[in-house]
């Protein structure tokens, strides 16, 4: 498969009429700016959707260290 840089993408979508994404292969699903959680989804319309294997990250502020730390033991997050 041929690997294509982002300006050589855009112009072949543009090109051929194509309705293509090439900026960024996540979506944020539910980001207002000031909310504690939101999604990732992956980009269907991005240029080269079938390489991303990401379905969805899923994100969470948590403002008290101490309680990130004990989620983050307990298995209720991935990173803290």
């Amino acid at each position: 498969m041929e690997c294509l840089k982002w300006s050589q993408a855009n112009e072949e979508a543009s090109n051929n009429n194509l309705n293509y994404d090439t900026s960024n292969f996540l979506d944020a699903d539910g980001w207002t700016g000031s909310n504690l959680s939101w999604t990732l989804d992956r980009n269907k319309h991005y240029y080269d959707s079938k390489a991303i294997h990401l379905k969805q990250i899923k994100m969470q502020v948590v403002k008290d260290s101490n309680t990130a730390h004990q989620l983050f033991q307990q298995g209720n997050l991935d990173n803290a």
